[in-house]
């Protein structure tokens, strides 16, 4: 089922958020914690995995080695890169991935890409579809491990 999404962050509590922001969109996530890690875990399930997101500083395999080393197994696979790093910029991350997030800024629309990318991969749909609710709620998580969340009162509050 090409609606699994590969994970590949070395910091465990990214992987599980992000894990936690695209399975209620019914996708299957698998992580691995490093480079090395995510080209063996592709060869054991590289057929079930349509989509492959990155963090780009890593320890050994950094974000664009690991992409590269995965369209060598398939050129087709679908591929992201995000970073908390300022100077990466989306022209040298090309064309390993189709695009770089800045994280925690732009983990919603990292989202949005993924699912949309594994959505619109070949084979069978996933078992949930994404709502409006679904993708306020990204919005609002990302947010909120951003600071950017204003909540239902704004950043002041609710009056008393």
């Amino acid at each position: 089922m090409p609606n699994t999404v590969l994970v590949v962050d070395d910091h465990r509590g990214v992987r599980k958020l992000v894990r936690h922001l695209l399975e209620p969109f019914g996708l299957t996530v698998r992580e691995a914690a490093s480079g090395q890690e995510a080209v063996e875990e592709y060869d054991r399930h590289g057929g079930s995995i349509g989509v492959v997101v990155s963090d780009f500083s890593m320890p050994g395999m950094n974000g664009l080695e690991t992409l590269a080393a995965l369209r060598k197994m398939n050129p087709h696979v679908r591929a992201f890169l995000f970073t908390a790093e300022g100077d990466l910029s989306a022209d040298s991350a090309l064309p390993a991935a189709e695009r770089v997030f800045r994280k925690p800024d732009e983990l919603g629309e990292l989202v949005e890409a993924v699912t949309t990318a594994a959505l619109t991969a070949d084979g069978p749909r996933p078992r949930g579809r994404p709502t409006v609710a679904g993708w306020r709620r990204v919005r609002r998580v990302a947010a909120r491990r951003s600071g950017r969340w204003e909540g239902p009162c704004g950043r002041g509050g609710c009056p008393a």
